[in-house]
């Protein structure tokens, strides 16, 4: 669905098929709700479909440089939250490589050690740690998986990001089409917390929806269960 679509089935859902000062919002105020259920459905969507979500970057490491800048290392301008960083080098399981919280790096005493890192953290704002430190310079050595800053849409019918119009949700993603009516019914949560029977009526139907798309897209990816092990195994390794 593209915006101006969108916002039509919003307001048939809500019998309210004018915008205000006869219905409750203009078109204008309906658009920001279409953009903000718009993040909160791709939030919602990530702990089960991360790979319908997520975009992948390619990370070299260099020698004795610990923290990397998202932006000016990786050139990120949509970066949002990490999903993961995956051990991308030959020779390496492609596994997951362990987060720590700042506070765990000390309790396992792991940073300030220079050899092959462990494990990744968050150092502060858009910059990323890897411990130990790097002891070689690698190219590629993991691939990260990020959940990205989705464009708001800005325009009806129009999609074309080269031109900086964007009509389609989650910048246009085909695999996310099948989520489009939970940007409706994500709207009509904001759009009916006056009413109590409303706000728990448009809440189930919603779950329901979520948890039908979900099963739908889940199956026809397949999923995976794998075990993780205790952290300390994972750090002397």
């Amino acid at each position: 669905m593209k915006r101006g679509e969108l916002r039509d089935y919003i307001r048939l859902l809500a019998d309210e098929l004018t915008e205000a000062p006869e219905g409750l919002f203009t078109d204008t105020e309906l658009n920001s709700l279409i953009n903000i259920s718009q993040q909160n459905v791709a939030l919602a969507l990530v702990p089960f479909i991360p790979w319908a979500v997520t975009k992948t970057f390619l990370i070299s490491v260099t020698a004795n440089k610990r923290e990397y800048d998202l932006v000016t290392d990786f050139s990120l301008s949509d970066f949002f939250m990490m999903d993961g960083i995956f051990h991308n080098e030959n020779g390496y399981e492609q596994k997951e490589l362990l987060y720590l919280e700042r506070d765990q790096l000390v309790e396992y005493k792991i940073k300030g050690e220079t050899r092959d890192p462990k494990v990744w953290s968050y150092h502060s704002a858009g910059i990323i740690a890897f411990d130990p430190t790097p002891d070689q310079t690698v190219a590629d050595k993991y691939l990260a998986s990020y959940i990205p800053i989705f464009k708001d849409l800005n325009d009806d019918s129009t999609h074309n990001p080269d031109q900086n119009k964007y009509a389609i949700p989650f910048n246009g993603s085909s695999i996310l089409i099948p989520t489009h009516p939970l940007i409706a019914f994500d709207v009509l949560k904001q759009w009916h917390i006056r009413g109590e029977e409303e706000s728990v009526d448009i809440n189930e139907r919603y779950k329901e929806m979520l948890n039908s798309t979900l099963f739908t897209m889940q199956q026809s990816q397949g999923v995976t269960w794998k075990a993780i092990l205790p952290v300390k195994e994972m750090i002397n390794r």
